[in-house]
C-alpha cells in the first residue's frame, strides 16, 4: 500500500455571504463549518477522519483521496493518520478485530483502541507491530532525487 492514497485531500472553499463563514468540500461533500479557512481545514480533516470511521465500523475499506478537478488547496492529514487508515483498512481486509488484534499483541482493548485511533498519536514501533502481526510487515522507502 502507498501512503501517497491516503495523505492528501484535495479541498474546495466557498464562502457563504449570508452564513459568514466558510463551506468546506473534500470528497465533494460541503460543511459550513467556520469564519475562517484555518478553521475550515480544521473541519475538512475531522470529516476525513469521520467518514473514515463511518467506513471502519461498517467494515468497509476506506477509498481514501479522491482525484477531483476543481480544488483549492491540499490538506495533509499526516504520516501518523495515514498509517492508522491503512491498518484499518488491512483488518477489514483480512477480518481481523481490532479486539482480536489486541489480544495476539497482547495489548488492552483501550490500549489497541488508542493505537488505531486517527485522532491519537502512536508509536511508529507499536504501529509496526500491528503491520506485522497481519503479515504486512512495514517498509519505509525514501525516494531521494538527486540534483545536478
Amino acid at each position: 500500500m502507498d501512503m501517497k492514497k491516503y495523505r492528501f485531500y484535495k479541498l474546495k472553499f466557498v464562502f457563504d455571504q449570508n452564513a459568514k463563514a466558510y463551506d468546506v468540500y473534500v470528497f465533494g461533500v460541503g460543511v459550513t463549518c467556520a469564519d475562517t479557512k484555518d478553521g475550515a481545514r480544521v473541519m475538512a480533516k475531522e470529516l476525513v477522519f469521520d467518514q473514515a470511521a463511518v467506513d471502519y465500523s461498517e467494515h468497509k475499506l476506506f477509498a481514501g483521496a479522491q482525484n477531483v478537478e476543481d480544488f483549492d488547496e491540499i490538506l495533509d492529514i499526516g504520516p501518523d493518520a495515514v498509517l492508522k487508515l491503512m491498518l484499518r483498512n488491512l483488518l477489514v481486509k483480512n477480518a481481523v478485530s481490532q479486539n482480536e488484534l489486541g489480544r495476539r499483541l497482547g495489548l488492552t482493548k483501550t490500549e489497541i483502541g488508542s493505537a488505531i485511533n486517527l485522532r491519537k498519536r502512536t508509536r511508529l514501533a507499536t504501529l509496526d507491530r500491528c503491520f506485522t502481526q497481519l503479515g504486512a510487515p512495514l517498509q519505509i522507502n525514501c525516494d531521494f532525487k538527486k540534483h545536478s
